[in-house]
């Protein structure tokens, strides 16, 4: 059985998913890169974050999304 499942994220269907993601890790980041890096670029808005996915996606590129239990994570 698997334990996780990797797979391309689909536009509409995970955007809400992917978005969470990029908040989850901006939020982890964003202190470390001030603290080591004195880079101070807070996280911005979820609704910011949704706008811009379109440029992770193909033809420009690919965003996955891994799941497990049928959660992303």
């Amino acid at each position: 059985m698997k334990d996780f499942e990797l797979r391309e994220a689909i536009a509409g269907a995970d955007d809400k998913a992917v978005t969470q993601l990029f908040v989850e890790y901006l939020a982890w980041a964003h202190p470390k890169l001030r603290d080591e890096y004195g880079i101070d670029d807070p996280p911005t808005s979820p609704d910011e974050i949704a706008a811009t996915l379109v440029s992770f996606r193909r033809p420009n590129g690919v965003l996955f999304i891994a799941e497990h239990a049928g959660q992303a994570v």
